[in-house]
């Protein structure tokens, strides 16, 4: 833990976790290999802005620097640094496109329709 860091490793409560995204400006997960997770979309609807891996499973669902930053393993401090220097909240209408794009009706129903286009074309 320093001045902007703080390491809470893995946090089970539902609540300590949503308190923990209210009171962070950012969320880093630098991997360098990940899927979706849903930590990204748990950190954003509560207006934590998030760090994450350029080409990895977050990349490209949003701008760039709209919701974050992207970056490189190597560049990491560099990127931390910068959005030390360079924070500006989440607008509410991020936060409220956060809770759409990842609203699990939605996602659900994709699959769905997802899964009988493939049983209809015979892929599975």
């Amino acid at each position: 833990k320093n001045e902007f860091l703080d390491y809470k490793g893995q946090i089970t409560d539902r609540n300590k976790l949503i308190e923990f995204y209210n009171r962070s400006k950012y969320l880093v997960v630098p991997s360098t290999y990940e899927t979706f997770g849903l930590v990204y979309a748990e950190a954003l609807s509560q207006g934590c802005k998030v760090i994450y891996t350029k080409g990895q499973g977050f990349d490209g669902w949003f701008s760039e620097n709209k919701v974050g930053y992207k970056t490189d393993i190597k560049n990491l401090q560099e990127i931390l640094e910068k959005a030390i220097k360079n924070y500006n909240p989440l607008e509410k209408q991020i936060i409220f496109e956060v809770k759409e794009k990842f609203n699990w009706k939605i996602i659900a129903t994709e699959y769905s329709l997802l899964y009988k286009e493939c049983l209809k074309n015979d892929i599975i």
